[in-house]
């Protein structure tokens, strides 16, 4: 008798998300990596440290209305929540994600919500946002300027987005893609006029 091996899951798909948070929710030992990396454990799957996250809570005025892209499993969006008093709808399309993000927040559900949504299939929810977040998730967007647009879209006239990325550099790719104007962000940008680097 020979064991079935399921194929591999392509790595950060949304199966593979789903089985990180099942995993990393209740694992010790990614709580002891994410205290001794980030300086808290809220789970995180990025490159956010507190230092920056405690940073990027002054960028935000308090009782705002917050929409947060690639939220995770909200432990990040819980603690933006208790330190601006802001409303904020999360999203995510690992739906393990948000279901372990709505249960551990369930009282709290009049200003902090979540939703699973995929953004390539799916409309941004809502309006009139004060401030969009994507911590470390618009390379999930796919065409980054057709997403600045619709992110863009979703702000209200004085509102802002905040984006928290790394550039990262193939094989292949120029020495420059790592310096600030040719970044793969910068470039977007530059191409919708929004902010120009020098």
């Amino acid at each position: 008798m020979t064991k079935e091996v399921s194929a591999p899951m392509k790595m950060f798909s949304k199966e593979w998300y789903n089985e990180y948070f099942e995993r990393a929710v209740s694992s010790d030992t990614h709580s002891v990596f994410c205290e001794k990396v980030y300086g808290r454990d809220l789970c995180q799957h990025g490159l956010m440290d507190m230092e920056e996250l405690d940073f990027l809570i002054t960028q935000i005025k308090p009782g705002s209305k917050i929409l947060e892209i690639g939220c995770s499993n909200g432990f990040i969006t819980e603690y933006i929540h208790e330190h601006t008093s802001s409303s904020i709808l999360g999203i995510d399309f690992s739906n393990v994600a948000i279901e372990q993000a709505r249960e551990r927040t369930k009282k709290k559900t009049a200003s902090l919500q979540f939703e699973c949504v995929d953004l390539i299939q799916e409309e941004i929810p809502g309006d009139d946002f004060d401030t969009i977040l994507l911590i470390d998730s618009i390379y999930f967007l796919d065409d980054t300027k057709d997403a600045l647009l619709k992110i863009n879209k979703k702000l209200c006239m004085a509102g802002k987005m905040i984006l928290s990325i790394f550039q990262y550099k193939e094989d292949d790719d120029q020495e420059e893609i790592l310096l600030p104007n040719h970044t793969f962000l910068s470039q977007a940008l530059n191409e919708l006029f929004i902010f120009v680097t020098k």
